[in-house]
Protein backbone atom coordinates (compact mmCIF):
# COMPACT_ATOMS: atom_id res chain seq x y z
CA UNK A 1 0.00 0.00 0.00
CA UNK A 2 2.84 2.39 0.84
CA UNK A 3 4.47 1.60 -2.52
CA UNK A 4 1.27 2.35 -4.43
CA UNK A 5 0.81 5.59 -2.48
CA UNK A 6 4.38 6.69 -3.32
CA UNK A 7 3.85 5.80 -6.98
CA UNK A 8 0.67 7.88 -6.99
CA UNK A 9 2.51 10.86 -5.46
CA UNK A 10 5.27 10.49 -8.06
CA UNK A 11 2.61 10.44 -10.78
CA UNK A 12 1.12 13.67 -9.43
CA UNK A 13 4.53 15.34 -9.60
CA UNK A 14 5.01 14.10 -13.18
CA UNK A 15 1.54 15.40 -14.09
CA UNK A 16 2.39 18.81 -12.62
CA UNK A 17 5.65 18.89 -14.58
CA UNK A 18 3.82 18.03 -17.81
CA UNK A 19 1.21 20.75 -17.27
CA UNK A 20 3.91 23.35 -16.57
CA UNK A 21 5.95 22.24 -19.59
CA UNK A 22 2.89 22.44 -21.83
CA UNK A 23 2.06 25.96 -20.58
CA UNK A 24 5.67 27.02 -21.20
CA UNK A 25 5.62 25.61 -24.75
CA UNK A 26 2.36 27.43 -25.51
CA UNK A 27 3.76 30.70 -24.13
CA UNK A 28 6.94 30.31 -26.20
CA UNK A 29 4.93 29.55 -29.33
CA UNK A 30 2.72 32.60 -28.71
CA UNK A 31 5.69 34.95 -28.45
CA UNK A 32 7.36 33.28 -31.42
CA UNK A 33 4.19 33.81 -33.45
CA UNK A 34 4.08 37.47 -32.44
CA UNK A 35 7.67 37.89 -33.63
CA UNK A 36 7.00 35.99 -36.84
CA UNK A 37 3.88 38.06 -37.52
CA UNK A 38 5.73 41.34 -36.94
CA UNK A 39 8.59 40.21 -39.16
CA UNK A 40 6.10 39.35 -41.91
CA UNK A 41 4.46 42.77 -41.59
CA UNK A 42 7.87 44.45 -41.92
CA UNK A 43 8.67 42.38 -44.98
CA UNK A 44 5.31 43.26 -46.53
CA UNK A 45 6.09 46.94 -46.03
CA UNK A 46 9.47 46.35 -47.64
CA UNK A 47 7.76 44.61 -50.56
CA UNK A 48 5.38 47.52 -50.96
CA UNK A 49 8.37 49.91 -50.98
CA UNK A 50 10.03 47.77 -53.66
CA UNK A 51 6.83 47.91 -55.70
CA UNK A 52 6.70 51.69 -55.37
CA UNK A 53 10.38 51.94 -56.37
CA UNK A 54 9.66 49.78 -59.45
CA UNK A 55 6.72 52.05 -60.34
CA UNK A 56 8.84 55.14 -59.85
CA UNK A 57 11.59 53.61 -61.97
CA UNK A 58 9.02 52.87 -64.71
CA UNK A 59 7.88 56.50 -64.65
CA UNK A 60 11.49 57.75 -64.65
CA UNK A 61 12.36 55.42 -67.54
CA UNK A 62 9.42 56.71 -69.62
CA UNK A 63 10.57 60.25 -68.92
CA UNK A 64 14.14 59.34 -69.92
CA UNK A 65 15.69 59.97 -66.52
CA UNK A 66 17.14 56.44 -65.92
CA UNK A 67 18.50 53.72 -68.16
CA UNK A 68 16.55 50.52 -68.89
CA UNK A 69 18.96 48.52 -66.70
CA UNK A 70 17.89 50.43 -63.59
CA UNK A 71 14.24 49.84 -64.47
CA UNK A 72 14.85 46.11 -64.88
CA UNK A 73 16.83 45.91 -61.63
CA UNK A 74 14.01 47.49 -59.65
CA UNK A 75 11.47 45.13 -61.24
CA UNK A 76 13.67 42.09 -60.47
CA UNK A 77 14.10 43.21 -56.86
CA UNK A 78 10.33 43.45 -56.49
CA UNK A 79 9.60 40.11 -58.15
CA UNK A 80 12.31 38.34 -56.14
CA UNK A 81 10.82 39.53 -52.85
CA UNK A 82 7.29 38.26 -53.55
CA UNK A 83 7.91 34.48 -53.22
CA UNK A 84 9.69 34.99 -49.91
CA UNK A 85 6.65 36.82 -48.53
CA UNK A 86 4.31 34.06 -49.69
CA UNK A 87 6.55 31.43 -48.13
CA UNK A 88 6.59 33.29 -44.80
CA UNK A 89 2.81 33.70 -44.88
CA UNK A 90 2.39 29.95 -45.35
CA UNK A 91 4.81 29.24 -42.50
CA UNK A 92 2.92 31.65 -40.24
CA UNK A 93 -0.40 29.99 -41.10
CA UNK A 94 1.06 26.55 -40.31
CA UNK A 95 2.36 27.82 -36.97
CA UNK A 96 -1.05 29.35 -36.20
CA UNK A 97 -2.70 26.00 -36.95
CA UNK A 98 -0.25 24.28 -34.59
CA UNK A 99 -0.96 26.90 -31.93
CA UNK A 100 -4.70 26.34 -32.31
CA UNK A 101 -4.18 22.58 -32.06
CA UNK A 102 -2.18 22.97 -28.84
CA UNK A 103 -4.96 25.12 -27.38
CA UNK A 104 -7.68 22.70 -28.50
CA UNK A 105 -9.27 25.11 -30.97
CA UNK A 106 -11.14 23.37 -33.81
CA UNK A 107 -9.19 23.01 -37.05
CA UNK A 108 -9.78 25.73 -39.62
CA UNK A 109 -10.57 28.40 -37.03
CA UNK A 110 -8.97 31.71 -37.98
CA UNK A 111 -6.66 32.91 -35.21
CA UNK A 112 -5.54 36.51 -34.96
CA UNK A 113 -2.60 37.28 -32.73
CA UNK A 114 -2.78 40.38 -30.57
CA UNK A 115 -0.22 41.26 -27.98
CA UNK A 116 3.20 42.64 -27.46
CA UNK A 117 6.44 41.58 -25.89
CA UNK A 118 7.48 43.79 -23.00
CA UNK A 119 10.49 42.20 -21.35
CA UNK A 120 11.29 43.20 -17.81
CA UNK A 121 14.81 42.69 -16.60
CA UNK A 122 15.32 41.40 -13.08
CA UNK A 123 18.62 41.12 -11.29
CA UNK A 124 18.76 37.72 -9.56
CA UNK A 125 21.29 36.00 -7.36
CA UNK A 126 21.67 32.34 -8.43
CA UNK A 127 22.89 31.10 -5.05
CA UNK A 128 19.94 32.70 -3.30
CA UNK A 129 17.47 31.22 -5.80
CA UNK A 130 18.94 27.74 -5.44
CA UNK A 131 18.77 27.86 -1.66
CA UNK A 132 15.16 29.11 -1.70
CA UNK A 133 13.59 27.06 -4.49
CA UNK A 134 15.70 23.97 -5.11
CA UNK A 135 13.90 21.75 -2.59
CA UNK A 136 10.47 22.47 -4.13
CA UNK A 137 11.51 22.10 -7.76
CA UNK A 138 9.42 19.41 -9.50
CA UNK A 139 12.49 17.61 -10.87
CA UNK A 140 14.01 17.27 -7.41
CA UNK A 141 10.68 16.24 -5.88
CA UNK A 142 10.28 13.63 -8.61
CA UNK A 143 13.75 12.24 -7.96
CA UNK A 144 13.04 12.09 -4.22
CA UNK A 145 9.78 10.20 -4.81
CA UNK A 146 11.52 7.80 -7.18
CA UNK A 147 14.18 7.18 -4.52
CA UNK A 148 11.47 6.44 -1.96
CA UNK A 149 9.78 4.06 -4.42
CA UNK A 150 13.07 2.26 -5.06
CA UNK A 151 13.70 1.91 -1.32
CA UNK A 152 10.20 0.49 -0.83
CA UNK A 153 10.74 -1.91 -3.75
CA UNK A 154 13.99 -3.04 -2.12
CA UNK A 155 12.24 -3.71 1.17
CA UNK A 156 9.48 -5.63 -0.65
CA UNK A 157 12.09 -7.71 -2.48
CA UNK A 158 13.94 -8.40 0.79
CA UNK A 159 10.68 -9.37 2.45
CA UNK A 160 9.84 -11.78 -0.36
CA UNK A 161 13.31 -13.31 -0.32
CA UNK A 162 13.80 -13.76 3.43
CA UNK A 163 10.34 -14.06 4.93
CA UNK A 164 8.64 -17.43 5.01
CA UNK A 165 5.72 -17.83 2.64
CA UNK A 166 2.70 -20.05 2.87
CA UNK A 167 1.17 -21.22 -0.35
CA UNK A 168 -2.05 -23.19 -0.49
CA UNK A 169 -3.57 -24.76 -3.56
CA UNK A 170 -6.38 -27.08 -4.44
CA UNK A 171 -7.09 -28.89 -7.66
CA UNK A 172 -9.82 -31.02 -9.18
CA UNK A 173 -9.50 -33.33 -12.17
CA UNK A 174 -12.69 -34.97 -13.35
CA UNK A 175 -10.97 -37.88 -15.09
CA UNK A 176 -12.03 -41.51 -14.80
CA UNK A 177 -9.39 -44.15 -15.41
Amino acid sequence: MRLIKKQYEAGQITWDQTVRQNALQIRKLFYGLLLQQESLNLQKKSLENARLRAEQARVNYRNGLIPELTLLQSQVAYENARPNILKQEQALNQQLDLFGFMLGIPAGTRISMEGEINPSFVDLNPDELISLYAQNHPDILSLQKNLEILNLNLSVQNMQAYAPALQLSWGFQPVVS
